[in-house]
């Protein structure tokens, strides 16, 4: 669940649909996401209808480390966007901003550092669906299917088990 108050705005990103967005400086090394059983979904077994699961596998993520499921932020955290150049990053705490973040600063997370199958976005045909971006702290928020969908929030190195 994210720790800081957010906003979605069209992303930074081009083709990556909408970002999630602080609404308020953020200090570096400040947690802005953490996993929170209570509002975060935390599904072992995909839905099999096709509309749920088109759901968990756009906005959620299976996380690198801990048991075999699926995290599906309920916040903005989904909205947030994968980029190369993050500026918030997953540890054993939760996602924390890498440097001071002044307000209306898009959240941008690696992806690779939380999911077990960050890139699969890539292999999706584009098909106008807002883009993700997972997280975390998230998330995952995890928020890109991933560039092409929403984050989901980035959230790895929080240990669902």
């Amino acid at each position: 669940m994210l720790r800081i108050r957010t906003f979605i705005a069209a992303s930074t990103i081009p083709g990556a649909g909408m970002g999630v967005y602080c609404m308020d400086p953020v200090a570096g090394g400040a947690v802005i996401w953490r996993l929170d059983p209570e509002m975060d979904r935390i599904i072992d077994e995909l839905p099999e209808h096709p509309v749920p699961r088109e759901f968990v596998t756009t906005y959620g993520y299976r996380p690198i480390i801990g048991r075999d499921c699926w995290i599906l932020c309920v916040d903005n955290t989904r909205f947030m966007n994968h980029s190369g150049q993050p500026n918030v990053m997953d540890t054993e705490d939760g996602t924390i901003a890498l440097f001071d973040l002044p307000p209306k600063t898009e959240l941008l997370c690696d992806y690779r550092t939380y999911d077990k199958n960050p890139l699969a976005w890539l292999e999706q045909p584009a098909d106008g669906r807002d883009g993700p971006g997972s997280a975390g702290p998230a998330g995952q928020a995890a928020s890109a299917a991933r560039a092409a969908r929403p984050a989901d929030a980035g959230r790895a190195a929080s240990d669902p088990s």
